[in-house]
């Protein structure tokens, strides 16, 4: 079964107010999008221009359509998924309540128009017929909406593009002359008319991008016409289908993500705006988009922040692997505030201060393991000395290693130390080397005392023989 449509904005009392489930579903989307939202007269078409045109369904699927005078649509609803523009631009889809019902009062339309103002970056309004005065006629909740929303979001808010569908348009786009003109050609020779009330100058100055797509009549059945949202694209007419083209190819032109103060807004801060939104109206004030700029701008704040941490982090723990280091070598580096934040020094402020601050309690941390590196480091040095038996040479070589393993600070301070032991081992050498002489000096006396005694006995022997030779002569 297709996803249904979420609830977004819902009428309660005479109010309205965020549905969780629809206010769920923005949050939970990270991306930063386009948002179309369809307005204009209730049972115009204009649920089965967004079903059809925009998000370009299969018959009986999207947004619930009605052959009824009653309204269908009620409140604001998304759609449950992001429309693929193509080229990675990804939209979110709304519906709103029609307009001019007699189950909402104009005060109610005019809250309601002005929260989907707020929210669009591309505003399709749908109406029928000419573009005569009851076409301005039923813009005025726009318009004045627009106004209001113009007069006090001046320094922050992005107009929406305004994408004028009129629907069942059987005119020939003409000249005085007799010239053909283009449907854009139409509309601002329309609102460009003199003396014909405010709503035409709002619209100039608030939508300074506008486009007009004229629609035929989509068929001629009339039992057809009531149940256009379950007809095939082959049962309606050739023409409206190339218009329904030329709307997809239109708003795949025009869309843009929704942008604050030059900021584009992810899924969180669109339902921050619409909340906001939702209180201003009920309230009886504008609009404001003031607070959700200021949202936006945390949230940017907050995703620079985290991607700087992780950098960090991961800075640290690379460090962690080659310690011990000479304390002076365990400083990490800071990152700079990224271009999103750029033209905010307050916020650039903010997160080279918070950076700072994370930086030093991370280089804290890495020293005590470095210092506990260092000690183990030194035990084993330590260790080897005293077992290897190493002579004053090798206070040489400790000295030279010592300085790049764990810092000159550090080596000196354990110089002394190791000198001892590296002496202790060449007064060790002295003594052996002592005693070997001692032992060879008493071998040595020991041989001539032998050699003494020998000689004795040999004169004593030549003695004896040259007197037994006397005797005998």
């Amino acid at each position: 079964m297709p996803p249904r449509p979420l609830c977004l904005v819902r009428e309660r009392d005479g109010t309205y107010e965020c549905d969780p489930a629809g206010f769920a579903f923005l949050e939970s989307r990270p991306e930063c999008a386009a948002v179309v939202v369809v307005a204009g007269r209730y049972r115009s078409g204009k649920s089965f221009l967004l079903n059809r045109g925009v998000l370009r369904l299969p018959p009986k699927q999207g947004f619930q359509t009605g052959n009824t005078v009653n309204a269908c649509t009620k409140g604001i609803w998304a759609h449950p998924s992001l429309l693929d523009l193509g080229e990675g631009k990804l939209a979110f889809v709304l519906d709103t309540e029609g307009t001019g019902s007699m189950e909402a009062s104009p005060e109610q339309d005019a809250k309601l128009i002005s929260i989907a103002v707020v929210l669009a970056s591309v505003f399709i309004y749908n109406s029928a017929g000419a573009l005569d005065e009851t076409a301005f006629s039923e813009m005025g909740i726009l318009a004045h909406a627009a106004q209001s929303l113009q007069a006090n979001s001046q320094a922050q808010w992005d107009p929406p593009a305004l994408i004028w569908a009129l629907r069942d348009f059987s005119l020939l786009l003409e000249d005085a002359a007799g010239g053909t003109i283009s449907a854009d050609d139409y509309l601002e020779r329309c609102i460009s008319e003199p003396d014909k009330g405010e709503s035409r100058g709002l619209l100039r100055s608030y939508f300074s991008r506008r486009s007009l797509v004229p629609f035929v009549r989509p068929v001629s059945d009339e039992d057809k016409l009531r149940a256009l949202n379950t007809l095939p694209l082959q049962d309606l007419r050739p023409e409206f289908v190339e218009q329904l083209d030329r709307l997809a190819e239109l708003l795949r032109g025009v869309a843009q993500p929704k942008t604050i103060g030059g900021r584009a807004a992810s899924g969180p801060v669109l339902a921050h705006l619409c909340h906001q939104a939702v209180a201003a109206v009920n309230a009886g004030a504008v609009p404001c988009v003031s607070d959700s700029f200021t949202f936006l701008l945390d949230c940017q704040l907050s995703a620079a922040l985290q991607a700087a941490r992780s950098a960090v982090d991961a800075e640290a723990e690379r460090l962690g692997m080659l310690l011990p280091r000479p304390p002076d070598q365990l400083r990490l580096e800071r990152p700079s505030p990224p271009e999103t934040l750029g033209g905010y020094p307050s916020l650039a402020l903010r997160f080279k201060s918070e950076i700072e601050e994370f930086c030093r309690a991370r280089e804290g941390s890495v020293a005590k393991r470095n210092d506990g590196e260092r000690k183990r480091w030194l035990r084993e040095v330590m260790e080897k000395l005293n077992r290897t038996g190493e002579k004053l040479d090798a206070y040489v070589r400790f000295l030279q290693e010592a300085h790049l393993v764990i810092g000159a600070q550090e080596a000196h301070e354990a110089a002394l130390l190791v000198f001892e032991t590296c002496l202790e081992g060449t007064r060790a050498e002295g003594r052996q080397l002592r005693e070997a002489v001692c032992c060879a000096e008493e071998a040595a006396a020991a041989t001539r005392r032998r050699l003494e005694s020998a000689s004795a006995d040999n004169d004593e022997i030549r003695a004896e023989l040259e007197a037994a030779l006397v005797s005998q002569s």
